[in-house]
């Protein structure tokens, strides 16, 4: 296994296992009441964040991204920031993204705050997201939903919720809302 494959892996774990660890040790969440959740999640305008190329691979550090949350509930819809990075073999595109995502509910007081990672390789493109909740309306709440890239010719379908422009990217996150004790 190469130096950049094993530190790329080795990284994609201990994210994913601090994502799932708060989920793990939260006795709330066995009583909770769910709420299933579909949502668009599309990228409107970007920061680019620190680029550098090492033995192959792309690194991003930083990239920040505004983002419009297009979803039937109201827990969920309006906007959001996500700050991306990844490492990526340039020779295949395949590797890993991770980072950290807020939503901002247009319809609730409060905001969703939290993690998510993605691997890209030859099966395609997918990944989960962990979210908490903040503020009156959302406060001791979670989110676990499983996310899926969606490829250029699906977000120009979203050109709209971007003033017209294409989106720069854009994932469909499927998962629910717990809510410990329901509501």
């Amino acid at each position: 296994m190469s130096k950049i494959t094993f530190h790329s892996s080795l990284a994609l774990v201990i994210a994913i296992a601090l994502m799932i660890a708060p989920f793990a040790i939260r006795p709330a969440a066995a009583g909770a009441t769910e709420i299933p959740i579909s949502a668009y999640n599309i990228a409107c305008t970007k920061q680019e964040g620190k680029l550098w190329v090492e033995e192959g691979v792309l690194h991003i550090r930083g990239r920040v991204l505004q983002s419009v949350v297009i979803s039937e509930s109201e827990y969920h819809a309006g906007t959001g920031q996500i700050v991306g990075n990844a490492n990526i073999d340039l020779a295949t595109r395949y590797g890993t993204y991770h980072g950290t995502l807020e939503i901002y509910p247009a319809a609730k007081d409060g905001y969703w705050a939290g993690i998510w990672t993605m691997q890209v390789n030859e099966s395609g493109a997918d990944g989960i997201a962990r979210l908490q909740g903040y503020g009156p309306d959302l406060e001791g709440w979670s989110i676990k939903s499983e996310i899926t890239y969606l490829p250029p010719e699906v977000l120009a379908q979203y050109k709209d919720y971007c003033g017209g422009n294409q989106p720069i990217s854009g994932t469909l996150s499927n998962g629910v809302i717990l809510m410990p004790g329901g509501e």
